[in-house]
């Protein structure tokens, strides 16, 4: 058929609800004043071309601190269909991951140090530029905790203290640095002290529990 040389591309932006969907697009012409005559209002398609704006943005939720040797959950939290994944974490333990929720530890030498994770996530239309996001941790020491063993006689009572955190808890139940008990033989217990930044460590305490002498008469 004859040639047209004046074709006008033309736009005709969308927006979907949700996504995956179904679009229905007509074309019509009034095709005046006759049929395949190429003037007037006749309507010729050359090319249509579809974009999603259904792209993945990538995200994940992970504390801002975390303690030495303690396992942190990473979980996957981007939007839009993604399909795929990818996690780098220098200095952690993994330092990679394909996993869509991966748990990693980090082993500082010296705290406090500040880790990067990023990840990168995709979808069947790629993702939102640049294709990943990067979020920062601060990993602190775990306290150095420590509580008295003390020698008491039997029937008597004996309080045990603990130190090096903010805040304690003891197999008792009490939630206090020093606690008083009264055991009637030799006896163990367990204390675990927590500090500012939230890391915890546990050490125990023995109360030795000595036999009253016999008099020898």
């Amino acid at each position: 058929g004859p040639s047209v040389s004046n074709y006008t591309q033309v736009s005709l932006p969308f927006n979907l609800s949700s996504a995956p969907d179904t679009v229905l697009i007509s074309f019509e012409s009034s095709k005046w004043p006759m049929q395949d005559s190429y003037i007037g209002s006749d309507l010729k398609v050359d090319e249509v071309y579809f974009k999603s704006q259904e792209l993945t943005v990538p995200d994940f939720i992970m504390p801002s601190t975390g303690c030495k040797g303690v396992p942190i959950h990473l979980t996957y939290n981007s939007v839009n269909m993604a399909s795929q994944w990818s996690w780098f974490m220098t200095g952690a333990s993994p330092s990679t991951s394909s996993a869509q929720n991966p748990t990693i530890t980090f082993n500082p030498s010296s705290t406090p140090k500040t880790y990067t994770v990023t990840l990168y996530a995709s979808g069947p239309f790629g993702s939102v530029a640049p294709g990943y996001i990067q979020k920062t941790i601060t990993i602190y020491a775990l306290p150095s905790v420590s509580a008295t063993s003390p020698s008491i006689c039997q029937g008597t009572q004996a309080t045990i203290t603990a130190s090096g955190a903010s805040s304690y808890t003891w197999s008792t139940g009490a939630n206090t640095a020093s606690v008083s008990v009264t055991p009637t033989v030799t006896s163990t217990y367990t204390v675990t002290g927590t500090d500012v930044n939230g890391c915890s460590n546990t050490t125990t305490s023995s109360v030795i529990v000595l036999n009253a002498p016999i008099p020898d008469i």
